[in-house]
């Protein structure tokens, strides 16, 4: 057994060190790493590095190289002219691509692999690359970058000034980012994963014109930049344009004058949403009231004493059987309200129901109504997410069309010309529209895009010649309620005040918020006790209007309950930079 035990032991360790061996025989490295620096006269550099990939008998397609297109001050560097070749001069396969801010050079074929050394020759040109200081200029470096995977044993790079031009000092930096160990930039020490090294060189100022920003470099900073600023601009464009063609009420007589009557029986909730395009909870208490009135419900005043004062509550009751006469949404309401739809069926107020859950269908069935009425235009009508999206599917076949013009464009000369002319690949185009954006301007876009929106979606609802006349009668309405106190009817041909007048228009001064003017106006006329309503006190309008309206919206409006939880410088510092690795 402890032989066993021995050569399990033997034979684990082997494969541990097989792997260790196997591992460290398959170390890729860049066997040398060398960079050619040439300052130009316009501000720019030319870069030309050659670099001796090993990859220790691994199969690989090639080799990734990634430069940060930005200068030692931050700004943007385009990068032009770029290309890829044996020293023979053969040229590579490569892609441009981005990665995390980079310039990736995406080296090899996809189709085809090798094991060994392969030597790439990468030239380029990076504008805006000079830093103008006080007394000097200066070209400061990042030649290797400090994002290689794997070691570099050799590395060197000189710097070329125009013409005759003598640098005035210079400097060399090695080791990882933040090093301030210097170095000789003819044969750098090896440099191991993460490590990179910087050059630096100062010369006399006029030696070469600053570099002045190009419209091609303002407009893709500006794309980059400000991109979010478009997103408010369309949505108006697009909303406003939405309101002009479908979203404009028709004209009515233009004017309100009293009117004493409710414009083709229509019930609160209808008139309120009619009038604001919608309902809110007083509108549903008119309603009910209005039901009471019609001789659906009854409404009982109890009373229950307490050690100090009472407690009043009301208890609804179902009298009449459904029928025809209701519209649908009447209906609803009453299947809400009441548990049982018999007549008899009764419900107290203080048990707490709640009309949350039935506002959705409330509003589903009478924009319904109002439409099949010809008082709002069908773009009234509640949708769904995809019917807001493609109503009969044509809006899904203009945006397949649209997508695929779009991808045709990208592989067209016209879509390379406009990279080439801006510097920018695709996925360039892609990267400044995501990763440099500004989050303020864009929070700040969404946020007015959201605004402009609600907006023009509470203006919408277009409103037919029929439903633009029945919204003026109700503001007549209105308006003769909110002045019809006793004494003060002023209006020719106003209906004389009597008990009939006050039931039948109660419900719609309550909608209008108007309840206590309206029972104002019967102040000192003797009421009969509506046979809708049962106490054990007179009835007295104001008293129970603001006392009913209270219990209601405290009871039924209840929401359901939820719970939840020259020497300062560095390695990694200066202008370019990045790093690389294989594939």
């Amino acid at each position: 057994m402890q032989a066993v035990k021995t050569t399990l032991k033997i034979l684990t360790l082997s494969i541990g060190l097989f792997f260790v061996f196997s591992t460290a025989a398959h170390a890729e490295v860049i066997k040398s790493f060398d960079a050619q620096i040439t300052v130009n006269t316009d501000a720019s550099v030319s870069v030309v590095e050659t670099i001796v990939y090993d990859s220790e008998g691994l199969e690989k397609h090639g080799i990734y190289r990634d430069i940060t297109p930005r200068n030692a001050k931050g700004e943007k560097m385009m990068l032009k002219d770029i290309s890829v070749a044996t020293p023979s001069g053969s040229a590579y396969q490569w892609s441009r691509l981005t990665d995390n801010g980079n310039v990736r050079l995406k080296i090899g074929d996809p189709n085809a692999t090798f094991a060994g050394e392969k030597i790439y020759v990468i030239r380029y040109t990076a504008t805006n690359a000079v830093s103008y200081l006080d007394t000097y200029d200066e070209i400061y470096w990042n030649v290797t970058g400090n994002a290689w995977p794997f070691a570099i044993q050799k590395a060197s790079a000189s710097i070329l000034l125009p013409d005759t031009t003598t640098a005035l000092q210079q400097a060399c930096y090695v080791g990882p980012i933040g090093s301030k160990e210097t170095c000789d930039s003819k044969a750098v020490r090896s440099l191991g994963a993460g490590e990179g090294f910087t050059i630096a060189a100062s010369f006399p100022k006029g030696i070469v014109t600053p570099y002045m920003h190009t419209t091609q470099d303002k407009i893709a900073e500006a794309v980059g930049l400000w991109w979010p600023v478009s997103i408010p601009i369309i949505t108006c464009i697009y909303m406003f344009r939405k309101w002009h063609r479908i979203g404009r009420d028709a004209k009515g007589r233009g004017t309100i004058v009293p009117e004493y009557d409710v414009v083709d029986n229509l019930t609160p909730l209808e008139a309120a949403v009619i009038i604001n395009q919608s309902f809110s909870g007083k509108d549903i208490i008119a309603e009910v009231l209005s039901l009471a009135v019609r001789g659906y419900i009854k409404i009982e005043q109890t009373e229950e004493k307490k050690f100090i004062g009472k407690h009043i509550d009301y208890t609804l009751t179902l009298t009449k059987l459904l029928d025809e006469t209701p519209p649908l949404f009447d209906k609803q309401l009453l299947q809400e309200i009441f548990d049982h739809m018999t007549v008899g069926s009764s419900t107290i107020l203080s048990q707490n129901h709640s009309l949350y859950a039935i506002t959705g269908s409330l509003t589903t069935t009478i924009r319904k109504r109002l439409v099949e009425n010809d008082y709002y235009t069908k773009d009234f009508l509640p949708k769904s997410f995809l019917d807001k999206v493609s109503p009969t599917g044509k809006h899904i076949k203009y945006f397949g069309l649209i997508l695929a013009l779009f991808v045709v464009f990208l592989q067209s000369p016209l879509s390379k010309y406009l990279w080439s002319a801006l510097d920018l690949t695709a996925h360039e185009f892609g990267r400044l529209f995501v990763q440099e954006l500004t989050p303020i301007v864009f929070v700040i876009s969404i946020i007015i895009s959201a605004g402009l929106y609600a907006f023009f979606k509470s203006i919408m609802p277009a409103k037919t010649k029929k439903g633009a006349l029945a919204r003026e009668h109700l503001l007549g309405l209105k308006e003769y309620i909110r002045v019809a106190e006793k004494d003060r009817i002023a209006f020719h041909n106003a209906p004389e005040t009597n008990p009939k007048l006050f039931e039948a228009l109660l419900p719609y001064a309550v909608m209008f918020g108007l309840e206590k003017k309206w029972a104002k106006a019967f102040e000192g006329l003797t009421l009969p006790q509506p046979s809708w309503y049962v106490s054990h006190y007179a009835f007295v309008a104001s008293a129970f209007m603001s006392d009913f309206s209270q219990n209601f919206s405290s009871n039924f409006f209840v929401a359901p309950s939820t719970s939840g939880s020259g020497g300062g410088g560095f390695s990694g510092g200066g202008g370019g930079g990045g790093g690389g690795g294989s594939w």
